[in-house]
């Protein structure tokens, strides 16, 4: 499975247990890029509307994905999901928040690679960096 998680400018994940921010591009990037194989827990369900290809469940992480499924992950801790990961997609905004929830995983070192950077606009962030991570093999 593939592992979807936002972060700010410090790896920042969450703050008080709740998402530090939400961006719409992000959202429909993250719908395009699972064509239909995204899978999230409830609580990430306000994210996406009703139509939205997206599978919600009330299960633990990995709300039942399979191998070439994406997770969308937004209150996972890196380090205890990362065995099960073929690879990350991180989108990164150019934004520091309080968090007390950050992304402290080191992704070379646990055998992964970033093939690709991109950067777009957000609609409440001016960029926003996409980096997907792949297991080496």
């Amino acid at each position: 499975m593939y592992i979807i998680m936002c972060l700010d400018t410090q790896n920042g994940l969450m703050f008080n247990k709740r998402r530090q921010s939400r961006d719409r591009e992000i959202i429909k990037d993250m719908l395009e890029l699972s064509d239909g194989r995204l899978f999230a827990g409830m609580y990430s369900a306000r994210l996406f509307s009703e139509s939205a290809k997206v599978t919600l469940s009330n299960d633990a992480f990995p709300f039942g994905a399979g191998d070439d499924d994406y997770c969308f992950a937004e209150c996972a801790v890196p380090n205890e999901i990362a065995k099960d990961a073929q690879g990350f997609v991180l989108y990164k905004w150019n934004k520091l928040y309080p968090c007390d929830l950050t992304f402290d995983l080191d992704l070379d070192a646990n055998g992964f690679v970033c093939e690709t950077v991109t950067d777009f606009s957000g609609y409440s962030h001016d960029v926003i960096t996409k980096e997907i991570w792949r297991k080496r093999s």
